[in-house]
């Protein structure tokens, strides 16, 4: 599998995807190595190194680390453009990559994840050729060029795969129709374990944070475009809202590196980004996902169904999940957040709520399980 990000350990839904996808691989008996293009931020300058992920067997990463590709990249991720750098890169340099050379030649299945690294392909020979997909990144493009390019990368990629993986049955539709792929459900999925709850954790936690008795709303999310834009609706709504936020002693809680710590006031606390998100969904009451475009499905619903949280949700932030409103969530649109919050605040007892979404959402904990029907497929064109 290749990579434009260094994918161990995920932070952030992108390499939750990713180390998903080649954890259930691995649980369905492959052997998956990584070759990852650039690292994170703190290990800039670090050399090239190999790593077996904790708990995952039969996984390795390589992270290649150029200094000067680094650079590039998390600029490009600072200021919100699609990593075309990555492409450029296989494109010229990656047949020169003897580690990644090796690995393509000797490996039977070649797996780009995302479409902008699928030069990999050129260089798989005889090998089954897998394109990850997260979303429909074309249409995340904004701007005539932009959506152009990375329409046309989109293309190819779907144009070199031998099979497309979509986590939702209506991105897996879009490719099949607009590109004549063959494409398979993968759903996104998460090990629930992290999120299970523990009453000492939340207590010692709100009393951390000085949460009191007030009503906690969490929304965890990376800084990616439309997790902006819920951030930015959010934040407004604190600004026109704070003394009703105040009143009923409502706070929310935004975890993550979608928001500065410098835009928190009394009714809004800001982290910025956390080594773990875990012990702050112990601390919150309520799960917010204020997504009101986008692809794919959206992880961090996972973990709030895991952690049991009662969910309020745009219908694009749903999308993929089977929940229904009033019963299993709160489904709001920007006109309705208000009334839809005050309806979830006045549910004395949540746990029939958050049971039903869980209930009827299993399998986005069943990683091996998400994996087997490309698994089934591989072993069906392989041998």
């Amino acid at each position: 599998m290749v990579s434009a990000l260094q994918v161990y350990p995920p932070t952030s839904g992108g390499t939750i995807r990713t180390s998903g996808f080649a954890e259930g691989l691995a649980q369905q008996g492959f052997q998956v190595r990584i070759f990852s293009l650039i690292g994170r931020k703190g290990n800039l300058f670090q050399p090239s190194s190999t790593t077996r992920p904790a708990g995952a067997l039969d996984v390795e990463e390589f992270v290649l680390r150029p200094s000067w590709l680094t650079l590039i990249g998390i600029l490009c991720f600072k200021i919100g453009l699609f990593p075309i750098w990555a492409w450029a890169w296989l494109k010229i340099m990656g047949r020169h990559s003897k580690p990644l050379k090796d690995l393509a030649r000797s490996s039977e299945v070649v797996i780009a994840d995302f479409p902008f690294v699928y030069p990999i392909f050129e260089q798989a020979n005889h090998a089954f050729k897998v394109l990850n997909t997260h979303n429909i990144e074309t249409n995340l493009a904004t701007g005539r060029l932009s959506k152009k390019i990375v329409a046309y990368l989109e293309m190819q990629a779907c144009k070199a795969a031998d099979v497309v993986a979509a986590c939702s049955s209506s991105d897996a539709a879009y490719f099949s129709t607009h590109h004549l792929s063959h494409s398979l459900v993968i759903p996104n999925c998460i090990s629930p374990k992290a999120f299970l709850k523990d009453p000492t954790t939340r207590d010692e936690f709100r009393k951390k944070l000085n949460f009191g008795d007030k009503k906690v709303c969490l929304f965890s999310a990376s800084a990616y475009g439309p997790n902006r834009e819920g951030y930015e609706f959010l934040k407004a709504f604190s600004e026109d809202h704070a003394a009703y936020m105040l009143e009923h002693k409502i706070i929310f809680l935004i975890i993550g590196s979608v928001a500065p710590k410098t835009d928190a006031t009394e009714v809004l606390m800001v982290t910025g980004r956390v080594d773990t998100v875990a012990p702050y969904f112990q601390a919150a009451d309520i799960a917010l996902n204020p997504i009101f475009r986008g692809e794919g499905t959206s992880i961090k619903v996972a973990e709030y169904i895991a952690a049991s949280l009662p969910l309020l949700t745009t219908e694009v932030g749903k999308r993929g999940y089977h929940l229904q409103d009033g019963e299993s969530a709160f489904v709001f649109s920007k006109d309705s957040f208000k009334d839809q919050l005050e309806k979830l605040l006045k549910v004395t007892d949540t746990a029939p709520f958050t049971d039903r979404a869980r209930d009827a959402n299993l399998a986005a904990f069943q990683v091996k399980e998400a994996l087997k029907p490309l698994s089934l497929w591989i072993h069906d064109h392989i041998h």
